[in-house]
């Protein structure tokens, strides 16, 4: 009777064990199943964040929109024809051949066409155009 009566409670001491750990298990499935979920509401709403940030900069970046705001802030308009050099010409001669900042508008200097040969550069900020020429090394 004793040997049953071990067997028994050690069956019981095993099936209560048993189920606790099963319990256990169980509520960290569940635990891990609320937090998928909440990660996967979480993955969703940044998706849709980000579509709507891209959606966003797209609008900000477009041409047309840069065009008029660069035209209502900036004051700039095209260039004049006086302000151009076709690549055959030659700055020899010319009353911008001594100024400073100017740039080559290609590499191709000697190719004729509509385009500028030469593109004005801003002086540096606080330097005028004229005191630039005057403190220039010659």
């Amino acid at each position: 009777m004793k040997k049953t009566f071990f067997r028994h409670l050690a069956v019981l001491l095993v099936m209560a064990l048993s189920a606790g750990t099963l319990i256990h298990i169980s509520q960290s499935v569940n635990r891990a199943e609320k937090k998928l979920a909440r990660l996967d509401l979480s993955i969703s709403n940044e998706k849709e964040t980000e579509r709507v940030l891209e959606a966003e900069w797209s609008m900000l970046n477009s041409p047309e929109r840069i065009e008029s705001l660069a035209k209502k802030y900036l004051d700039l308009g095209l260039p004049q024809p006086s302000q151009l050099v076709s690549g055959s010409e030659s700055l020899e001669g010319t009353e911008i051949a001594g100024q400073a900042g100017l740039i080559p508008a290609s590499a191709e200097m000697t190719k004729a066409g509509p385009f500028p040969a030469v593109i004005p550069r801003k002086p540096p900020h606080g330097v005028s155009p004229s005191n630039e020429q005057e403190n220039s090394p010659e």
